[in-house]
């Protein structure tokens, strides 16, 4: 079992270190959780992170807070999401005391614009790796590409995409249950073979 402090450390190091937005915070989230710690597999992530995208605020507070619910219940996501934003609030406030001096330097400038556009790169990366483990087959192929092309051709409002995507998903995408043998289906076939 993975013990509260583990999962301090490790959300706090995700918060201080993840730059770039919701969306690469996830991916550093996944790499950590799936990839380096072994917590959780692809697709157990992948479903932490559809529920995390379902809750109020950024989907990479709601990934780490349902992942750390997953590993340790309610304790465990309420340090992880505690350790996550830490930095970010000792950041924010730091920033908000100095920025008005520090927006005069040409390179604080151009490391913004640098990190914005590494972040298009991130998000790509994230789709990618993410596609990889939910898109099993042409239906929710064509779940995913419908949610792009509404949110990226006519700017739907993504609550909307994803009531729409759920809705889909129950009614196209859910699991068939074959039914189960009967024992006396496998009796006939022996005693009509003898």
């Amino acid at each position: 079992m993975v013990s509260l402090a583990e999962l301090f450390w490790t959300y706090f190091r995700i918060g201080l270190l993840g730059f770039g937005g919701p969306f690469s915070l996830v991916s550093i989230q996944q790499r950590t959780a799936v990839d380096q710690k072994k917590w959780l597999t692809e697709a157990e992530f992948a479903e932490c992170m559809g529920i995390g995208s379902l809750t109020p605020g950024p989907i990479s507070s709601g990934t780490a807070a349902v992942t750390a619910y997953r590993l340790r219940g309610f304790s465990g996501a309420a340090v992880a999401y505690f350790a996550f934003h830490l930095p970010a609030v000792v950041l924010v406030i730091i920033l908000a005391a100095t920025w008005r001096q520090a927006e005069t330097f040409p390179w604080v400038r151009g490391a913004l614009r640098g990190v914005g556009a590494a972040v298009v790169g991130v998000l790509c990366g994230v789709a990618l790796n993410t596609g990889r483990s939910l898109i099993k087959d042409l239906r929710s192929g064509l779940v995913a590409g419908g949610a792009t092309l509404a949110l990226a051709a006519f700017g739907v409002n993504p609550i909307l995409v994803m009531a729409a995507a759920a809705l889909t998903g129950v009614l196209l995408l859910r699991p068939v249950r074959r039914p189960e043998p009967t024992a006396s289906a496998g009796t006939d076939d022996v005693k009509g073979g003898q």
